[in-house]
């Protein structure tokens, strides 16, 4: 029972932390995209998994358009196991910003995984120039 309770509790400071970060009047999605990442590393850096998911995810909602963003979602993802929704991130982060060599490799690493290799050597090549 008390680990329920210490779970909802968790939640409800996550999400408080949240809204206290995407209210803040004046900021500019760039700011507000910013301090969701830095929360994001912060949480990763605490093995704080779930939690850097939302922070990043709420990064990705303000400004869809920011590869970096996609990425440390897709990073995330990994980390949960979650491979597919990690592969979209990545897919995203890789057309939104062509140049991210990082995510191809990860690109390249899930097509190897699901056996899909001329992606896969796709993504290499591009990795190479």
């Amino acid at each position: 029972m008390n680990r329920k309770l210490l779970s909802v509790g968790a939640l409800v400071v996550v999400s408080s932390v949240i809204a206290a970060f995407y209210l803040m009047p004046g900021s500019s999605p760039e700011v507000k995209r910013e301090r969701y990442l830095k929360g994001g590393r912060e949480y990763i850096a605490q093995n704080k998994i779930n939690e850097a998911v939302i922070m990043f995810k709420n990064a990705v909602k303000v400004d869809p358009a920011y590869a970096d963003s996609h990425h440390e979602l897709g990073l995330a993802l990994l980390r949960k196991a979650d491979y597919r929704r990690a592969f979209g991130e990545f897919r995203r982060a890789a057309d939104l910003n062509p140049e991210m060599v990082q995510t191809r490799y990860y690109l390249g690493n899930l097509y190897t995984l699901s056996q899909d290799f001329p992606h896969a050597k796709e993504q290499l090549d591009k990795i190479r120039g």
